[in-house]
């Protein structure tokens, strides 16, 4: 259950804002339409110098609003990961300044963490929207190619997340007992990412059946999903291979080791699957910089069968033979 004994949950909704003013107040109108409405809404303003801090003055008593300006700009990820260290809600909504809240999305999500002992994190899927409030074509999980089974099998979805990043921090709601595992977020790893591969871990994660936000796709969002899947990953090992996949090495151990620290919690064989992408990875990033030793380990990892799993498949092991 995610209640403090027998009160009320408390919920807060943590958003981090920078420059938002063209579409903030778009955002809180649809917080204060919520059925269920948050009992404060705890913003992270990141340095704004246009109208942001006057419109959050607007909606200050309308939304319980407790407003905190950092002293030096963060980025969103960082800003995040420090707003999500300071909260102390039951159950935490993150938002982002430029999306619209479908009305029912605080009930929905809270009902779904409330639904067993093990939901740790809730998410949707997304409608598209462009800068006007226009409706796109598809959706967001179909733009970043997640699967039905991706979303409805939880080993699917751990597989899926080892690969690659399918959700997005704006439509999830989190129980504080996953920020007590997951936090603080790795430097250099996206806050929804990291979360989502802790729950993942734990068989934690829960779906809404329907899009539960709008998410405005304007030419200034913070973190894009034009290039996801396998095009994302060849386009950063385009630029270092070695580099990228030296990062997804030590992130992977990092969260294993966050996941052996928390095993109570945690899918034995989950674990399992983090530490053979690790490894997968740190191969890959080792592997002897040219002639028979690395055709040796290309070799080596396709026989495994973790190229398949972890990357894609025989393209990851001929780009590694380059």
């Amino acid at each position: 259950m995610v209640e403090r004994g027998s009160g009320r949950i408390q919920v807060d909704v943590v958003l981090c804002t920078f420059n938002g003013a063209r579409f903030l107040a778009a955002q809180l109108e649809s917080i204060e339409r919520q059925a269920r409405q948050p009992d404060r809404v705890r913003v992270f303003d990141d340095g704004s110098t246009d109208g942001t801090l006057a419109i959050l003055a607007r909606f200050k008593s309308r939304l319980l609003l407790d407003v905190s300006v950092n002293a030096s700009r963060l980025g969103a990820s960082q800003n995040f990961s420090r707003a999500l260290a300071r909260a102390d809600a039951d159950v935490v909504f993150l938002c982002d300044q430029d999306d619209v809240w479908r009305p029912d999305k605080v009930a929905c999500q809270l009902a779904l963490l409330d639904g067993g002992p093990r939901g740790l994190l809730a998410c949707s899927d997304a409608r598209l929207i462009d800068a006007e409030g226009a409706l796109l074509a598809g959706s967001l999980l179909a733009r970043l190619g997640a699967s039905a089974a991706a979303r409805w099998d939880s080993g699917a979805l751990q597989a899926a997340l080892l690969k690659r990043n399918l959700i997005t921090g704006a439509t999830c709601a989190v129980r504080r007992d996953l920020l007590s595992l997951a936090l603080p977020v790795p430097a250099g790893v996206w806050h929804d990412e990291w979360l989502a591969l802790v729950a993942a871990s734990c068989d934690g994660i829960v779906w809404a059946d329907h899009p539960l936000i709008d998410y405005r796709l304007h030419g200034g969002n913070a973190a894009g999903i034009d290039q996801v899947g396998t095009a994302a990953t060849f386009a950063a090992l385009g630029s270092d291979a070695r580099a990228f996949q030296r990062a997804k090495a030590v992130k992977l151990a990092q969260l294993a080791g966050v996941l052996r620290s928390s095993s109570g919690r945690v899918v034995p064989d989950r674990l399992a699957m983090v530490e053979a992408a690790a490894e997968h990875w740190r191969t890959r990033a080792g592997r002897p910089a040219w002639g028979q030793g690395r055709l040796r380990a290309v070799i080596a990892e396709l026989r495994a069968g973790r190229y398949a799993r972890f990357g894609a498949g025989w393209r990851s092991a001929l780009n590694d033979l380059r």
